[in-house]
């Protein structure tokens, strides 16, 4: 079976949601025999917006207005008044599935604030803490293969949400900081607080096919040779095999570029056999490939911004195509030195100096409504504004795959952040600490 061709499905749509307080079933309930109605939807039930926050959904059934406009965010309760409880909701939906024998089906969150408890036809699984945690469920023993499918997610509040002290100011009274989870949510110089401190699915939500073995965490990293006219991709990837038995895979790794007019050029190919051991997962190296005068990636201003694409794919034998991954990347070398005369940080990129000219990425939305479209015209204007660097703020969000595209695609260095500043950890005043957050391992998971 070619599970390659079998598209992830992204469950974007026909979610429902509710207040936890308001909702009588439990989880194995909702999923099982009292499944909510998204046809004759009755109370506490509203159409809901996934991926997006608790507050999105209560603004598209109007039940809220805009925080937005005028002095509107001051009449929507806040979590620090209303408690923890008003702001955990139910999220609920239905899905289909019509499944190949001997393939297995992946349910994936790439995000959720800030803990959840996930039911599936009645089995219940807790997905642990953190704001940019990714969680990645096997539930192909959970899933009607050949029909329908029942999935509640109960959605937390962060832990420490804080209390926005009269005068306002960067981040609140600092309690978020306590938590794996963006910060400007308490409020910032340019942002009044979230009210609910964008707590819900608010990342893309899609389950997956593959055969008995699946690929995770591919990297790539280049390195140059000869005046950058040879260049190596060193690309590293896992691989999970779920059966109980060993198997024996064909790994194969393509690189193409696209030329003008709608014609692609295969670069490179490598073929690899490897046995995995059952119920384990192995990370695996590929040799370094070579290419030969690579196209380089240019900062926005100094030349183009070449992309080629890898594929990976791994078949089984006896199975056919298990997994496959592919993704654009650019051949570029980056520098960074301090400037002895200025004591200011100088880079190259291609051997070549920059100019850095940046732009501040705050977050684009404070109720993370985060289109493709959005993110495409938002890095359009930075780079027609001449910028070739973003920062990626660290009070704001870890970033969403579609950021990182569109500044590959227009020349975008990124300056990146990881959701912690100095307000909340041990710069602004107390309680701000440098300690924090409490739990430093969910960080380094994170």
């Amino acid at each position: 079976g070619r599970m390659g061709a079998i598209e992830a499905m992204k469950l974007n749509a026909n979610w429902i949601a509710a207040p936890a307080r308001d909702v009588e079933w439990n989880g194995i309930q909702l999923t099982t025999t009292h499944p909510p109605s998204s046809s004759a939807m009755e109370p506490p039930w509203i159409p809901a917006v996934v991926p997006g926050t608790i507050l999105t959904t209560l603004l598209e059934n109007k039940l809220i207005l805009d925080p937005f406009y005028g002095l509107e965010n001051k009449n929507i309760i806040d979590i620090a008044d209303a408690g923890r409880e008003y702001y955990t909701f139910w999220f609920f939906t239905k899905f289909d599935l019509s499944m190949i024998e001997g393939t297995r089906a992946w349910l994936q969150f790439r995000a959720i604030n800030y803990q959840a408890d996930v039911f599936l036809n009645g089995h219940w699984q807790i997905l642990q803490k953190g704001m940019f945690r990714r969680h990645l469920l096997d539930i192909t023993d959970w899933s009607n293969l050949k029909g329908s499918n029942l999935l509640a997610v109960l959605v937390h509040p962060p832990d420490h949400p804080g209390r926005i002290p009269p005068k306002g100011g960067q981040g609140g009274d600092h309690d978020i900081g306590k938590d794996v989870a963006a910060q400007y949510v308490e409020g910032w110089d340019w942002m009044d607080p979230v009210r609910d401190r964008n707590t819900g699915i608010w990342d893309e939500v899609s389950i997956s096919f593959t055969g008995p073995v699946k690929i995770s965490d591919p990297h790539l990293v280049s390195s140059f040779i000869d005046n950058l006219k040879k260049a190596y991709l060193h690309t590293s990837i896992e691989l999970k095999n779920t059966s109980s038995q060993p198997v024996h895979c064909m790994l194969k790794l393509l690189v193409s570029i696209e030329l003008e007019g709608d014609t692609c050029l295969l670069e490179n190919l490598m073929e690899q056999d490897l046995i995995i051991p059952g119920d384990a997962a192995t990370q695996y190296t590929f040799p370094p490939l070579l290419f030969s005068k690579p196209q380089l990636w240019w900062p926005n201003g100094m030349g183009k911004q070449s992309l080629y694409q890898i594929d990976i794919i791994v078949e089984v034998h006896g199975f056919g195509e298990s997994d496959s991954w592919s993704h654009l990347f650019g051949f570029r070398k980056i520098e960074s030195y301090i400037d002895p005369s200025t004591g200011g940080r100088l880079f190259e990129v291609n051997e070549e100096p920059v100019f850095i000219r940046g732009g501040n990425w705050i977050v684009s939305d404070g109720l993370l409504r985060l289109s493709d479209e959005r993110y495409r015209s938002d890095i359009d204007f930075h780079a027609d504004m001449n910028f070739n660097m973003i920062r990626c703020w660290g009070g704001g969000i870890a970033e969403r795959p579609e950021f990182y595209q569109n500044c590959d695609r227009r020349g975008l260095l990124v300056w990146q952040e990881f959701w912690i500043t100095g307000d909340c950890d041990g710069r602004g005043l107390s309680p701000s600490n440098p300690d924090w957050p409490l739990d430093h391992q969910l960080f380094l998971t994170c």
